[in-house]
This record gives C-alpha cells, sequence and structure tokens, in this order.
C-alpha cells in the first residue's frame, strides 16, 4: 500500500523514463523521501535491464501512534487520565515498539502504586495502513485492592493497644 498519494510523491521524482542514472541521484531521492517523515527506511535498487536502467525505491513505513483505548472493569484511583499518562503514548507521535513495552511497565507501576497487585495488563496494537497509524488497545483485568485493617494484638503487651 503506498504510503503517499501519488499526487504526493509526483514533486519528489528524479528519475524519468528514458533519462540517464546518475547514482547522486539515488541519495536525493532517498533524502526527499525521509524528509516527508513518512518513511522509516528508504532504499534504491537499481540494476541493468536491457539497454536502461531498472530503478526500484524501497520503503518501509513509519507507523504514528493512532487511537489508545482502555479496555476492561478499571477501578478508581487511578483516573481515566492517570492511565493515559502512564502509558507515555501520544497520538500522531512516531510509534515505537519499545515504547509499548514502556507503557506496560508504567501501567503496572500505577497499579501497584494504587493498592492493585493482584492484576494483568495486555498491550495490544491493531494497523491502520491506510494513515500509517497503530492503535493501541489497553486490556486490563483488575484483582482486588489491597486494604489496611486493624490489627489484634494478643498476647501480654506492655502497651495499651492503640
Amino acid at each position: 500500500m503506498l504510503a503517499l498519494d501519488p499526487l504526493d510523491l509526483a514533486p519528489l521524482e528524479i528519475f524519468k523514463l528514458g533519462d540517464p542514472f546518475h547514482s547522486a541521484d539515488a541519495g536525493t531521492i532517498i533524502d526527499r523521501l525521509f524528509a516527508t517523515g513518512r518513511f522509516r527506511d528508504v532504499q534504491v535498487d537499481a540494476a541493468p535491464d536491457g539497454s536502461g536502467v531498472e530503478v526500484r525505491i524501497l520503503t518501509v513505513n513509519t507507523w504514528f501512534v493512532g487511537h489508545i483505548e482502555v479496555k476492561g472493569k478499571v477501578a478508581h484511583p487511578p483516573s481515566r487520565e492517570e492511565w493515559a499518562d502512564a502509558t507515555r503514548l501520544e497520538l500522531g507521535t512516531q510509534f515505537n515498539d519499545k515504547d509499548v513495552v514502556t507503557a506496560e511497565r508504567n501501567l503496572n507501576r500505577l497499579l501497584d502504586r494504587n493498592g492493585l497487585y493482584e492484576h494483568t495488563v495486555e498491550v495490544q496494537t491493531t494497523d491502520n495502513p491506510a494513515i500509517q497509524q497503530r492503535d493501541v488497545t489497553i486490556l486490563v483485568t483488575m484483582g482486588h485492592r489491597a486494604k489496611y485493617n486493624t490489627p489484634i494484638i494478643t498476647g501480654n503487651t506492655n502497651l495499651p493497644d492503640d
């Protein structure tokens, strides 16, 4: 699937059918495509083809953070805002797989700080190639919140219970 519409790519074109091939043009097209911010990798493959040169431009899309959603029965605290903040993911920013690992770790810490020690957090992603977005779904299963009970003191104590 094309990351950019052909009309958006037209001003970037350097190679024209029938024109001589210059290796310097390969570097220029790579720079131009990287400058769009839409590609993580760009390579130019040029090979002899009959009396000319076949030029292929190979690209790997950059993904961007799309919709972020929390699913599951979520107890308060933490608030939905705290959930979103803990992920450190922002809509429209460049997506990085390491960010998902960090988000999961941060969410586990957030739940622990709120006394929810028996929980599971799973972060799933869904690709939307037409717009180069990766939607993030956070699946949460919470256990019981830790509670403080007044201790029961038995035996012979030298101090009063309170």
